[in-house]
C-alpha cells in the first residue's frame, strides 16, 4: 500500500495530520509574538599563566573527588557572576537600547534600568526578575583545560545584551579589587595593632631593666654573679623586644603598601560585541515539534484502539 493510498483510505490519519498542521500553525503564530533574543559575550583570561592546577581541581570537583588541592581564585568567578549581589547590580543599572516587543514590531529606543524594563516594581516581581536574569539571561562558564572564563548575556535587544555583558565584567573587576583591598586593609589594621603591642612590650622590658639597674648599682661590675646574670637576661629581653618591634614595623609598612598598591587585573580578550544575528527563539523548530506532537496526539486520541503499525504495513503485503 502506497503512502498516497494510505492517506486516501485512512481518514484517521488525515484528521491527525490536520490536528498537527493546526498545532504547528498556532505555535508559529505564537512565536511571532515573542521578541528576538540576542547573545553577547566576553572572554576573560585566567589570573595566572599556569591554570593546570585550577583546571585539575575543577575537574576533580565535578567528579566528586576531594583532596587534590585548591585551584586559582578565578575558579570562583562564575559564582560571583551569578551571585545575588551581581544580579541586583545589573537590575539597578540604567541601559540605553532599542527593543522590539514582537517579531514585526517597530523598534523603540529606551533608556531605563533593567528592573524598570522587566516591570519589577514589587518585591515579588523583583524576585521573579532576579531569578529570570540569573537562570536564563546571564551565563558564566570556565573552560577546564585553558581556564578561560566566558561571560554570556542573552537579552531581547542586541544593545542590551552588549551593555549587560560589559557591565557584568566591570562589576566582576570591581568585586575583585574591593575584596583584595579589604583584605589588605584588614592585614594593615592587624599589623598596626601588633606594632602598638610590641612597642608596649619593649617599653615594659626597658622599664624593668631600668628599675633593676637602679636597685643594683654597678650592675656590670657587681661581685654577685646572680645579679650580673639577671642583668644580662633583662638586657637580652630588651634587645629581643626591640627586634620584634622593628620587624612588626616593617610588616606594617609592607601591609600599608599592599593595601594601596595591590590591585588585581581582569584580563579581557576584548569588549562585548554587538550581536547582529538573533540567537532565539527557534521558531521553525518549535513549529515543527508542535506539528509532530499534534499529529501524534491526534492519531492516538482519534483511534485509541490502533496499537500496532503492522496493521498498516503487513510483512507480506496487503491481503485480498
Amino acid at each position: 500500500m502506497g503512502l498516497r493510498e494510505l492517506f486516501r483510505k485512512d481518514l484517521t490519519l488525515k484528521k491527525a495530520l490536520a490536528w498537527g498542521l493546526a498545532a504547528g500553525l498556532l505555535t508559529a503564530g505564537y512565536t511571532l509574538t515573542l521578541p528576538n533574543q540576542y547573545t553577547s559575550e566576553i572572554l576573560v583570561l585566567p589570573s595566572n599563566g599556569n591554570s593546570s592546577l585550577s583546571a585539575l581541581s575543577a575537574a576533580a570537583g565535578m567528579l566528586g573527588i576531594g583532596g587534590l588541592g585548591k585551584g586559582g581564585e578565578d575558579d570562583y568567578y562564575p559564582d560571583i557572576l551569578t551571585s545575588r549581589w551581581m544580579i541586583e547590580k545589573l537590575l539597578d543599572t540604567e541601559y540605553s537600547f532599542t527593543y522590539r516587543s514582537w517579531y514585526f514590531g517597530s523598534p523603540q529606543l529606551r533608556r531605563q534600568t533593567l528592573a524598570a524594563f522587566l516591570k519589577a516594581d514589587t518585591p515579588r516581581k523583583r524576585e521573579e526578575s532576579l531569578q529570570k536574569v540569573r537562570n536564563t539571561w546571564v551565563t558564566a562558564t570556565r573552560d577546564l583545560k585553558t581556564g578561560v572564563l566566558r561571560i554570556m548575556v542573552q537579552a531581547p535587544s542586541p544593545q542590551l545584551a552588549q551593555e549587560m555583558t560589559d557591565r557584568a565584567a566591570d562589576l566582576l573587576d570591581h568585586a575583585l579589587k574591593t575584596r583584595v583591598r579589604t583584605q589588605g586593609i584588614a592585614k594593615a589594621n592587624y599589623a598596626e595593632q601588633r606594632l602598638a603591642q610590641a612597642r608596649q612590650e619593649e617599653a615594659k622590658a626597658r622599664q624593668t631593666l631600668v628599675n633593676y639597674a637602679e636597685a643594683h648599682r654597678n650592675l656590670d661590675q657587681s661581685p654577685d654573679p646572680a645579679v650580673r646574670a639577671e642583668g644580662q637576661a633583662l638586657m637580652a629581653e630588651v634587645t629581643l623586644r626591640q627586634q620584634i618591634a622593628t620587624n612588626v614595623a616593617l610588616g606594617y609598612e609592607q601591609a600599608e603598601l599592599d593595601a594601596r598598591s595591590t590591585v588585581p587585573v581582569l584580563s579581557r580578550l576584548s569588549s562585548a560585541y554587538l550581536p547582529a544575528l538573533k540567537s532565539g527563539p527557534r521558531r521553525g523548530i518549535m513549529a515543527f515539534v508542535a506539528l509532530a506532537l499534534g499529529t501524534l496526539m491526534g492519531w492516538v486520541l482519534l483511534d485509541p484502539m490502533r496499537r500496532d503499525f503492522r496493521t498498516w504495513f503487513p510483512a507480506n503485503g496487503p491481503k485480498d
